[in-house]
C-alpha cells in the first residue's frame, strides 16, 4: 500500500552547466593577424610584416631628422661663439691655404688643409654634414652675396673632388698622414653632397 505522503509528479532536474546545450561565447580576431585565423593567408602576413617595417623606417627617419636638428642648433652655437672679424680672419686664413696647395709644396700633412669646418677638426669623423654646412653658408663666406647656396656647396665639391684631390694633392701629402687626409678629403665629399641633395629636395 502507497504512503498517503507518497506524490506521483517529480520534478525535472536542473540543466548541468556542462550540458551541450550552453551556447560559447564568440571570439572575436583583428583580421589579417598573422596567427589569429585558420584562414589567415600568406598575403595578410606579407602585408602585416610590411607595415611594421614601414613603421620602424619612419621612427628611424624621424630620429635622424631629430639628431641632425640638435647637431644644426649646436653648429649655430659654435659660430656665435666667434666674432664678425674672427669668421672673417677664419675665411681669409683658408683662402690663404688653397692658395699654397696651388704652389706645389710637398710634405703636407693634416693641418696643411682648409677643412671646411669652423671648428679645426683633429679626425675626419668630426666633419659632419651640418658642420660643413654650416661653413660653407655662412653668411660671411667670401661668396655669400655673391652666389646662391647650390653654387657655393657646387665650388666646394670641385676643390675636393676625388678625381682631382687625389691625383694633383694627395701625393704630395707625407705617407705616414696620406690615409688620414684621404678619409678627411672623403668625409667633406660625402658631408658636401649630403647638403647639396637637401639644397635640391628644398
Amino acid at each position: 500500500m502507497a504512503s498517503p505522503h507518497t506524490t506521483s509528479s517529480s520534478v525535472p532536474p536542473s540543466p548541468s552547466p556542462f550540458s551541450s546545450t550552453a551556447r560559447s561565447s564568440p571570439t572575436t580576431a583583428r583580421p589579417g593577424a598573422p596567427g589569429t585565423s585558420p584562414h589567415a593567408t600568406k598575403f595578410d602576413e606579407a602585408e602585416w610584416a610590411r607595415r611594421a617595417e614601414e613603421r620602424a623606417r619612419q621612427q628611424q627617419e624621424q630620429f635622424r631628422r631629430e639628431q641632425e636638428r640638435l647637431e644644426s642648433e649646436q653648429q649655430a652655437k659654435s659660430a656665435k661663439m666667434l666674432s664678425r672679424e674672427d669668421l672673417i680672419r677664419l675665411f681669409e686664413s683658408h683662402e690663404s691655404k688653397w692658395r699654397q696647395l696651388k704652389d706645389g709644396d710637398k710634405d703636407l700633412g693634416w693641418n696643411s688643409f682648409a677643412w671646411p669646418v669652423f671648428k679645426r677638426p683633429s679626425e675626419p669623423e668630426e666633419m659632419t654634414t651640418s658642420a660643413i654646412g654650416a661653413y660653407v653658408l655662412s653668411r660671411y663666406a667670401p661668396d655669400a652675396s655673391s652666389k646662391n647656396s647650390k653654387d657655393r656647396i657646387k665650388d666646394h665639391i670641385k676643390r675636393w673632388h676625388p678625381d682631382k684631390f687625389e691625383t694633383r694633392i694627395l701625393p704630395r701629402v707625407a705617407e705616414e698622414e696620406r690615409e688620414r687626409v684621404k678619409a678627411g678629403a672623403g668625409a667633406v665629399v660625402r658631408g658636401l653632397n649630403e647638403l647639396l641633395r637637401k639644397n635640391y629636395d628644398d
